[in-house]
């Protein structure tokens, strides 16, 4: 069975809501377009997007299933974020190295 986790689905709305594609049915096609650039760069990470396939290791609720999901959606949440950015053409402020 293919699962998609909750946090990839709401990335997939807050697309459509923050480059204004909210029930416009002619400006589908690049709300699909970034999705699919969103869910690249997940399968680019991660190899695949199925989330049975990539907590099967852990106890579901562990500390290392936690842990991994807090990665998952840190790293999509940033990908969206810099999604809009570029698509509003809005800047993107690199956080500064803290060596």
């Amino acid at each position: 069975m293919y699962v998609w986790c909750d946090f990839r689905w709401c990335n997939v709305y807050w697309i459509r809501f923050w480059t204004n594609h909210w029930g416009q049915r002619d400006k589908s096609e690049k709300t699909l377009e970034l999705s699919q650039e969103l869910h690249k760069k997940f399968l680019a990470r991660n190899r695949v997007a199925c989330c049975s396939i990539l907590t099967h290791k852990f106890e579901m609720g562990s500390p290392e299933h936690k842990k991994q999901c807090v990665r998952f959606t840190g790293e999509v949440a940033e990908d969206l974020a810099r999604i809009i950015a570029r698509e509003k053409d809005l800047p993107i402020v690199e956080e500064e190295s803290k060596d």
